[in-house]
């Protein structure tokens, strides 16, 4: 078994383990749209043991590329920057190596931003820019693009789980982009739903559920 073969099978043994798959219910999600599973990345943020070693697992998948810096876009790829950065710091002997952390904060205009001090300490260096989740890509290229601003130079993206099957073309061209665990998950508009269709209550403890009701009780009649 090569190492991306067993990291996929340990990462998603880990997120089992901390229950964050979860099928076969009725999820409203982010982009608007339904699905009947759901990856409850709060799971795995909120499970130390679990998350250490997500992030351990990352920095190994990236253990040949030269990286002094990592990025993570509020909120969860915050502690997955800390983590990643500590598991690169805490290796042995010549492959011991200095990478600090940095968050890239959300801005009220939907963007990304840093400090003032980490765009001094970003600019010039090699950056790894860390996710928890992908479905679209968005937010994630919105970090690749702030680093690439302030002057950083990403070397790649490493995400737990790409679930909307983005490419690396998707999040800015970059040079190497890798996913523990590909989970694409089938998703509808509303009205193709057919669990709304059968009247399978939608879930309104995880993902966009609850805001999804309360906007059609404010449009009926």
């Amino acid at each position: 078994m090569s190492f991306a073969s067993f990291a996929t099978y340990e990462a998603l043994r880990l997120l089992k383990q901390c229950q964050a798959v979860i099928d076969n219910d009725h999820f409203v999600y982010a982009s608007g749209k339904h699905g009947s599973a759901y990856i409850n990345k709060n799971a795995v943020l909120d499970d130390p043991q679990r998350l250490k070693g997500l992030c351990n697992l990352m920095m190994c998948i990236f253990a040949d590329d030269v990286y002094d810096v990592v990025v993570g876009p509020e909120s969860g790829g915050i502690k997955i920057a800390d983590g990643v950065a500590a598991s690169a710091c805490d290796r042995s002997g010549p492959a011991k190596r200095i990478v600090t952390s940095y968050h890239a904060m959300k801005t009220g205009s939907g963007g990304f931003d840093f400090g003032l001090d980490d765009y001094i300490a970003i600019r010039g260096r090699t950056v790894l820019v860390v996710e928890d989740v992908l479905t679209t890509g968005a937010s994630c290229r919105k970090v690749v693009e702030l680093v690439r601003k302030v002057g950083g130079n990403v070397i790649g993206v490493g995400a737990f789980v790409n679930r909307g099957s983005v490419t690396a073309e998707q999040l800015g061209n970059v040079p190497q982009f890798v996913s523990l665990v590909d989970l694409p998950l089938q998703s509808w508009e509303e009205h193709e739903c057919p669990m709304c269709k059968a009247g399978v209550p939608v879930r309104t403890d995880l993902g966009k559920g609850k805001a999804f009701l309360e906007s059609k009780q404010k449009i009926a009649p």
